[in-house]
């Protein structure tokens, strides 16, 4: 499978979710991993402390893990170096934080997922901010919650197989509610969901466009 991930890091909240995913990825390929911080020469303190940390938390869970920093040169765009070290260290897979902004949010504020992907042949593993990352708000919550990353080709057959595993009364699930016939031309992990689970599902409300590109 794929034997070398490049991990393009930054200190924000994509990170949190993307951190996990890319771990259980490297542990099921046997990849080893190479994490990139890309930073601007006036952006402030170098990043050397964070890929340090993660770099050593990547070690622990049983990943071989090495790091860099790398300071933008001139008018060079940060996606343009992070696909300049995919190709130097001959990446099969690049991995990215995204925020989840919508096209036209990507293209007013920017987005580098969507330009390290339009800039390179290799697949891309784009991690969205939220997709891992629920446990820590619903405990400052005064919840009691845990997590953990699945890996399964079918999002629907993961959600089902969690639900039984852990006998689940309610699954909640987020949904942009396609109608029957959008879900059965473009995919609806909802409908395939619902499908499946025997426990009630609650689909959550839908998030205006503005919000999202926010």
């Amino acid at each position: 499978m794929y034997r070398k991930i490049l991990f393009a890091v930054a200190d924000d909240e994509a990170l949190t979710c993307a951190v996990p995913v890319v771990s259980a990825y490297a542990r099921r390929w046997g990849a080893a991993v190479h994490v990139l911080h890309v930073q601007r020469p006036d952006a402030g303190a170098p990043g050397d402390d964070l890929v340090t940390s993660l770099t050593e938390r990547l070690q622990a869970e049983g990943v071989t893990a090495t790091g860099e920093v790398r300071l933008v040169e001139g008018s060079e765009r940060i996606a343009g170096v992070i696909a300049r070290m995919a190709r130097r260290d001959g990446a099969d897979v690049v991995a990215v934080g995204s925020h989840g902004r919508s096209d036209l949010g990507a293209l007013l504020l920017g987005s580098v997922s969507h330009a390290v992907a339009s800039g390179l042949d290799v697949p891309v593993l784009v991690v969205r901010a939220g997709a891992a990352g629920a446990v820590e708000p619903l405990q400052r919550r005064d919840v009691r919650a845990v997590g953990e990353t699945l890996l399964d080709p079918s999002v629907p057959n993961a959600i089902a197989w969690a639900a039984q595993r852990h006998r689940a009364s309610l699954v909640v699930l987020g949904s942009r509610r396609p109608s029957d016939l959008s879900g059965l031309l473009l995919g609806s992990v909802g409908h395939e969901a619902i499908r499946q689970l025997r426990c009630p599902v609650l689909l959550a409300g839908r998030v205006e466009v503005a919000e999202a590109v926010r």
